[in-house]
């Protein structure tokens, strides 16, 4: 009797490690990494999710309300080198974009809502207003004590907002700020959060280009590129 439980167990065990999830450990910068959220299918370049030396698992699988993040160095697209303390852990460099992207009607915020929450508050009225900075796109601007905000709408993507720190009394946008960017990508369903280098919005030309590359993303990582 114990000789057949001990083949019982070992045919379960067969079965159980056949039916297992299989992993990959992904090494080469040049080689996709399968992203899974919410059932949505993304390969991206392992270059741009980790440095070099450390290997990265495929799949990643995150449920409807998960998300992925990317790094890019601007303007050259590079991927991460070996030398790159991520944004995530404490260093920022201001010639790396990193761009987490959530599917839209899955997450609890997004870019329009933000801008919808922005305009509610009764102190909103009461903000300076500023002219928008960025080239070829509409925005309005407001100026606090503590930041500048600009929200408006990109053509070919959705909502967009900003939010940079300002110390008081200064009277224009410092560059080497670490700066929030939000921007909804309704053709796809996508809401991406974004921190960005300041130096990129006072260039005023950086960011539009840098939304457009960060669409081409999407539309390049995503499997099935038809709308969701």
């Amino acid at each position: 009797m114990k000789k057949y439980n001990f083949i019982f167990s070992m045919v379960i065990m067969i079965l159980l490690t056949s039916c297992a999830k299989k992993y990959d450990e992904i090494i080469d910068g040049e080689q996709d990494v399968q992203v899974l959220i919410a059932e949505r299918e993304f390969l991206v370049p392992k270059k741009y999710i980790d440095n070099p030396s450390l290997p990265v698992q495929s799949p990643l699988i995150f449920d409807k309300k998960g998300s992925m993040i990317a790094y890019f160095y601007w303007p050259t697209l590079d991927g991460l080198a070996e030398s790159d303390n991520q944004q995530r852990f404490g260093r920022f460099n201001h010639q790396v974009v990193s761009m987490q992207w959530y599917i839209k009607n899955e997450h609890y915020i997004d870019a329009q809502r933000s801008i919808e929450n922005i305009q509610s508050y009764e102190s909103y009225q009461k903000k300076s207003k500023l002219s928008c900075p960025l080239s070829n796109m509409k925005c309005i601007g407001i100026s606090s004590p503590l930041s500048y905000e600009w929200m408006g709408n990109y053509e070919g993507m959705g909502s967009f907002y900003i939010r940079c720190p300002k110390e008081e009394e200064k009277s224009e946008l410092l560059l080497n700020q670490v700066c929030n960017l939000a921007v909804d990508y309704d053709d796809k369903n996508i809401y991406i959060e974004s921190l960005i280098s300041s130096n990129f919005i006072a260039s005023e030309d950086d960011l539009p280009k840098i939304l457009n590359q960060m669409k081409a993303f999407i539309d390049d990582w995503e499997v099935n590129n038809s709308k969701n």
